[in-house]
């Protein structure tokens, strides 16, 4: 059931009529949990019953911490749940990855050892909810929260639909407060919700979706592709990986919205950073803080040696970019901007010296060079695609003529002048600024390009992580 489908939309509909029908309070919140469920179904019913048990565990695992003072329980309660949590993520997600390595690894010692292809189904948005509820119990071992009594909004928090699939990834602390509170009907988040639905759609289902094709034309087949076309394709997918996720996140947050609650933010232009320490903080942001605050914080942060702090820089970057997939091109991808990361560092060791206007421009460019430079590892099909695709970047190659038009450079400049226009002043509070005539306005030439250009039920990017 895709955000960008028509069955959404009947679903949609039906569960915000209904819930805003119910009585406030724990009907409503048992009613979302179930329409949760349901929307979890609609791609692999029995799944369903994983996310059950993951949840159930965490919340008990959580009360018995909050039940004793001994540290070395409250230590062996929190590997219960991170056992079982990544246990059942690197089973799914990397079960073929490690046996068809381990096979690699001990032929070359002589070992033989057979690997056969698990036949392995991998549950939607696991790395999602699986790094949600893991938060949460990390959080309670270390009392920075109080672990809940109440299963019911728990369990909300662990399912609501808006952003189960692909997040954005939301801590208790955020989200628990707002179940407790009656969410009453106001018209200005019913607009903000709106807002943020239909900018997202355009976004995925206009802009996004219309570079796709060029993309993956290319990238396809690296080898058919001149200089041209691969410099074009690798700043459309450029656009396209932002407008895709940002989309989807935004229709999240404008779901969200519709019943009351608030989700974070997980772009805030991010192609206007100036370094990757600030791309860093503007891109994927929930994500980007989880590892900060899970991983990097852990081993050590910046509290350490120099040589340290490059370690657990780098660390925490290649265990960024193999969350994205089991795959070694991922592996790569996280290593590239790990080493982007410390050149950082060291040529910059308090920081990118801040400018203002358009003094701000070249390191913006630099930035984003490097960053769609890295996108193609991240897109390839295979490292050594990748490594074909960046010989074509710099190494002239002949071909036909480029096979592009407005569906391109259309979309990659609505991206450039949408990024800019939304730097100091955000998109929302500019449409409730406008007059009132404008906004229908908006509202239908947005959904007259949704019927001209727009494609339906094409999945998002990050629903493959």
């Amino acid at each position: 059931m895709l955000f960008n489908s028509p069955t959404f939309l009947w679903f949609l509909i039906i569960v915000y009529v209904t819930f805003r029908l119910l009585p406030m309070g724990r009907p409503r919140t048992i009613f979302l949990i179930i329409a949760s469920y349901i929307f979890y179904m609609s791609w692999n019913p029995p799944f369903v019953l994983l996310l059950m048990f993951t949840t159930i565990l965490d919340y008990n695992v959580a009360l018995a911490m909050g039940r004793t003072q001994n540290p070395r329980k409250r230590l062996a309660l929190l590997l219960v749940s991170l056992v079982a949590n990544l246990g059942i993520l690197s089973f799914f997600k990397y079960g073929n990855f490690l046996s068809a390595n381990l096979h690699v690894l001990l032929r070359g010692f002589g070992i033989s050892f057979e690997s056969h292809p698990l036949n392995i189904i991998l549950p939607l948005g696991i790395s999602f909810y699986t790094f949600q509820a893991m938060s949460y119990t990390i959080d309670c071992y270390r009392r920075t929260r109080e672990p809940t009594r109440d299963l019911i909004s728990y369990l909300l928090y662990v399912t609501f639909f808006p952003e189960l699939i692909a997040g954005p990834i939301v801590r208790s602390h955020q989200f628990l407060p707002q179940v407790e509170r009656h969410q009453r009907f106001t018209w200005p988040a019913f607009c903000i919700g709106c807002n943020l639905i239909m900018m997202g759609l355009v976004k995925k289902m206009v802009l996004a979706d219309n570079l796709a094709g060029f993309v993956n034309m290319v990238y396809g087949d690296p080898m058919s592709a001149n200089t041209a076309e691969t410099w074009a394709a690798t700043w459309a997918f450029t656009a396209e990986v932002y407008l895709d996720f940002s989309g989807y996140t935004d229709i999240a947050r404008g779901v969200a919205y519709l019943f009351g609650y608030r989700l974070p933010v997980n772009f805030r232009q991010p192609y206007l950073a100036v370094g990757f320490r600030e791309f860093w903080r503007r891109w994927h942001m929930t994500l980007s803080s989880w590892f900060r605050d899970y991983l990097y914080i852990p081993l050590g942060g910046s509290r350490v040696s120099m040589p340290r702090i490059y370690f657990n820089v780098w660390f925490t970057m290649v265990i960024f970019g193999l969350w994205h997939g089991a795959e070694w091109h991922f592996v790569v991808f996280g290593m590239v901007h790990g080493t982007y990361m410390l050149i950082e560092r060291t040529l910059f060791p308090k920081g990118i010296p801040p400018a203002e206007g358009w003094r701000r421009l070249p390191g913006i460019l630099v930035t984003m060079t490097l960053f769609a430079l890295s996108l193609t590892i991240f897109r390839a099909q295979s490292v050594s695609d990748a490594i074909i695709i960046l010989q074509h970047l710099f190494v002239p190659a002949g071909g036909a003529v480029p096979r592009w038009g407005y569906e391109l450079w259309l979309p990659l400049a609505i991206t450039i002048i949408g990024h800019a226009l939304v730097y100091r002043r955000p998109l929302d509070p500019t449409l409730r600024a406008y007059p009132r005539w404008a906004v229908p306005v908006l509202y239908g030439a947005a959904a007259l390009a949704i019927a001209l250009w727009g494609a339906t039920g094409n999945e998002f990017i990050y629903f493959q992580f």
